[in-house]
C-alpha cells in the first residue's frame, strides 16, 4: 500500500471516531453503523429472500441496495467479527464499494482502516499499551490482529511522534477522560 493510501485510511478512521463521538475502548461498531445508517447482518440470520450470501472463504461482505448492509460470518469469534465489520466500514469510507472485485491494495487499505479504527495508535499510546495481550484485551480484537498492531506500535513508539496531526489530537482529546481512568 502506498503512503497516500495509508494516510487516507488513517485519516478516515480518525474522522469516523470524531464523527461518531467515540471516546472509549472497545469501540462500539453498532454505534458507528447506527451513525452512518449501516445495518450489520449476521449470516446465520439471513432469510432465503436476502439477495447475497457469504462464500465459504469470506468473513464479511458489504452490500448496497438503497441501504448499506454489512454481512458478517457469526461463526467466527467476536473479535474476528469486529475486525471484519470494521474492514467493511473501511471499504465504504475509502470508496471501494460497490465493486465486483477488490484489489489486494484495497483489501490492505481496508485492513489499515480497521486497525486504526479499533485500536487507534494515539489512544494505545495514551494508555501506554505495548503487548498484543494488552491491545487485544483493551480493544476486543483477536490476538492475531493485536500482534500486528503491537508490531506497528513498536515503530510508532520508537518515532515518538504522536499528536502531530489535528485529527489525531482531536481523537486523543475525545479519549482523554477514558485514558485518565483506564486501569490496566
Amino acid at each position: 500500500m502506498s503512503y497516500d493510501e495509508y494516510k487516507a485510511a488513517r485519516d478516515f478512521s480518525w474522522q469516523c471516531l470524531i464523527n461518531c463521538k467515540i471516546n472509549l475502548l472497545p469501540i462500539s461498531l453498532s454505534d458507528v453503523c447506527r451513525q452512518y445508517g449501516y445495518t450489520i447482518v449476521k449470516d446465520s440470520h439471513l432469510s432465503d429472500k436476502f439477495p447475497i450470501r457469504l462464500s465459504e472463504n469470506q468473513r464479511s461482505k458489504c452490500f448496497i441496495d438503497e441501504k448499506v448492509f454489512i454481512l458478517v460470518k457469526d461463526t467466527e469469534s467476536i473479535p474476528v467479527q469486529r475486525f471484519s465489520v470494521a474492514h467493511e466500514i473501511g471499504h465504504i469510507f475509502l470508496g471501494h464499494v460497490p465493486a465486483e472485485r477488490l484489489t489486494k491494495e484495497q483489501e490492505l487499505t481496508a485492513d489499515r482502516f480497521a486497525a486504526d479504527l479499533l485500536a487507534s495508535a494515539c489512544v494505545l499510546w495514551g494508555l501506554d499499551l505495548h503487548t498484543p495481550e494488552e491491545i487485544s484485551a483493551a480493544c476486543n480484537i483477536s490476538i492475531t490482529s493485536a500482534k500486528i498492531r503491537a508490531e506497528r506500535m513498536k515503530v510508532l513508539y520508537a518515532r515518538g511522534k504522536f499528536l502531530l496531526h489535528p485529527l489525531e489530537r482531536q481523537v486523543y482529546k475525545q479519549f482523554e477522560e477514558f485514558i485518565k481512568n483506564y486501569k490496566k
